[in-house]
């Protein structure tokens, strides 16, 4: 039998990138934040410039389609330029536009919508002005810690790096987060004499700081001893702890319950709880879904409810079915609601990501309020596009992609789009808070 022969498949070789230089004139401003020029025909990511800038410029690797460079030396520069509003700004990655003046700041920050819901037949005329959020009142942070041979540093990453720079201020948060820097570096460094990692979640709430600690080092009787003094110094309520891997934390010490207002109502948060960043952005949000869902007789949907931040104000006037994944947030709510006798509140831990609410579910509601995760709710939008009786929806997104993508499935199923509201709570960052509102006239055949 005559042997087969034999076929060598060609593997591709990776070879590394080789840096060199150019000299790029800056167009435009891209969606993350970066100028943008080109090189032989392919653009160039450049942060930190501004459209009409010359620079030379390291091109230092791929992305996209493009490139990523630095700059070397600005050769032409913006006179509109603006002076940064923190130090940290052009190291630190938490913001990347802090160096363009307001006009050019707020076309390019609606640009984000528009482009994004552009490309699935959104006009910009339905897209209202930006909103904002006045700088200083972040109420919630995350940052990263590490202690080292030369001391602790706590902070946000660098730009495109895990390196931490050593926060010293922030015009973002509140001044409360703020005041509280120093001591918790310090009480880091006291907790791990060793070398570690991890990070801190701290919201500032109405009765003091509420902070989380998720890191792999073990929680021992020395760091319980700690914390149980740390937490009473002034302008801190609770201290809870997380394992890396882990879903729940521990409570290790507490002066007082962390409360906040939500619709009225004092709710004390689980450790990490997701709020809104901001109680101006979320009253900001609040109020679009109210004006969505106005009129509306029937019982209403809050789906991926969170601890209540729309339920509970929809709740004064409807019957509402609130939705939540995360065990610990839908009981909080569910407790909320016995606590003080909420008849028109229901509440469901569903994971609506892998179990999404089916259409003969959904046709129990008049109207829906949807909040999901930047991931968006793709199967759940499927879901609602052919309901039946539900008459009005408002989608809530901080990923303006996803939100296009989750509109244009109710958009190609005969819903209408009454307005899309960008809302401006990450200042100085491409991210950006939108909500749109829907409707639909229901036929009776």
């Amino acid at each position: 039998m005559a042997r087969r022969p034999r076929y060598v498949v060609a593997r591709p070789v990776n070879r590394p990138f080789e840096a060199r230089t150019a000299e790029i004139e800056i167009e435009r401003l891209g969606a993350r934040g970066d100028g943008i020029g080109s090189f032989n025909g392919t653009p160039v990511f450049i942060p930190l410039t501004l459209p009409g800038e010359k620079v030379l410029a390291r091109i230092e690797g791929k992305r996209g389609d493009g490139f990523t460079a630095s700059v070397i030396e600005w050769l032409v520069q913006a006179p509109d330029r603006a002076k940064p509003a923190c130090k940290h700004f052009g190291i630190c990655g938490g913001c990347s536009v802090q160096h363009v003046m307001d006009s050019r700041y707020v076309a390019w920050k609606r640009g984000i919508a528009v482009q994004a819901l552009g490309r699935v037949g959104v006009a910009e005329s339905l897209i209202a002005p930006l909103m904002r959020v006045p700088q200083g009142t972040r109420r919630r942070a995350s940052f990263a810690f590490k202690k080292t041979r030369e001391g602790m540093l706590l902070g946000f990453h660098a730009r495109a790096t895990h390196q931490i720079v050593d926060l010293q201020e922030c015009p973002l948060l509140v001044p409360a987060l703020v005041a509280a820097l120093p001591l918790l570096r310090q009480s880091l460094a006291t907790l791990f004499p060793d070398p570690v990692h991890g990070d801190l979640a701290v919201l500032s709430t109405e009765s003091g700081l509420d902070v989380l600690i998720m890191t792999d080092a073990p929680l021992d009787l020395f760091k319980r001893e700690c914390l149980a003094q740390l937490v009473h110094q002034p302008g801190f309520a609770r201290f809870s702890w997380q394992s890396q891997g882990e879903t729940d934390a521990e409570t290790v010490a507490e002066a007082h319950p962390p409360q906040v207002v939500l619709g009225g109502f004092p709710v004390l948060p689980p450790p990490g709880a997701f709020l809104q960043p901001s109680k101006e952005g979320e009253a900001a949000i609040t109020a679009q879904v109210a004006s969505g869902l106005a009129g509306i007789e029937g019982p209403l949907l809050d789906l991926y409810s969170g601890i209540g931040s729309f339920t509970l104000p929809l709740a004064a006037t409807h019957r509402v079915h609130a939705v939540e994944g995360n065990a610990q947030a839908a009981a909080t709510l569910k407790r909320l609601g016995e606590k003080f006798s909420l008849s028109r509140l229901c509440v469901e831990c569903r994971d609506l990501a892998s179990r999404p609410l089916a259409t003969r579910e959904l046709d129990k509601f008049s109207g829906v309020v949807i909040d999901p995760p930047r991931t968006g709710a793709r199967e759940q939008m499927i879901e609602l596009a052919i309901t039946q009786n539900i008459q009005r929806v408002v989608l809530v997104s901080c990923n303006p992609a996803t939100l296009a993508r989750d509109l244009s499935i109710l958009l190609e199923n005969r819903w209408h789009l009454d307005s899309v509201v960008p809302i401006d709570q990450f200042l100085w960052a491409p991210h950006l808070e939108m909500t749109a509102q829907l409707h639909r006239t229901i036929t009776n055949s």
